[in-house]
């Protein structure tokens, strides 16, 4: 009976028997189980139905506010939406920051400047390179790429 009166006021929309009855199936409740909980609840009050016998919960219990709780909420209202609003201008210029990221090289092309930046010696600061190397190792002929046969 919960169940039922829980989804209704949840939703706070009309629902037909059928309506019910397919939103609780996943629940366990069957097709009379939610019938007598209906009937038991619009006893009590806590639900109304038209002709069609369409449930919904009572449309009477509007709260209206006092005028400085509805003062004090507006001005929450303010304060949330300047926050909100900062937190996007944040957003944007991180999003632009990533776009720029993206849209650059990346780091490549300056793979010289971050290994400076770093202070690490890079085989071309150094003057050297692969097919130096090869060429000092001893019975190279042509380098190391080629296989020789035995």
């Amino acid at each position: 009976m919960e169940q039922v009166l829980s989804l209704i006021k949840g939703e706070n929309k009309p629902f037909g028997l059928q309506n019910l009855v397919d939103r609780l199936a996943h629940v366990g409740l069957k097709k009379a189980q939610i019938q007598k909980a209906l009937d038991q609840l619009t006893e009590k009050g806590e639900l109304e139905f038209g002709k069609t016998k369409i449930f919904m919960p009572p449309q009477n219990l509007e709260i209206v506010l006092s005028k400085e709780e509805m003062d004090s909420k507006s001005a929450r209202l303010k304060e949330l939406q300047l926050e909100n609003q900062q937190k996007l201008t944040v957003v944007k210029s991180v999003e632009s920051e990533l776009a720029g990221w993206k849209s650059s090289e990346g780091i490549e092309g300056k793979e010289a400047d971050l290994f400076e930046d770093m202070g690490v010696e890079t085989d071309e600061v150094m003057g050297c390179n692969f097919q130096a190397l090869e060429d000092l190792l001893p019975g190279s002929k042509g380098g190391m790429s080629k296989r020789q046969r035995v």
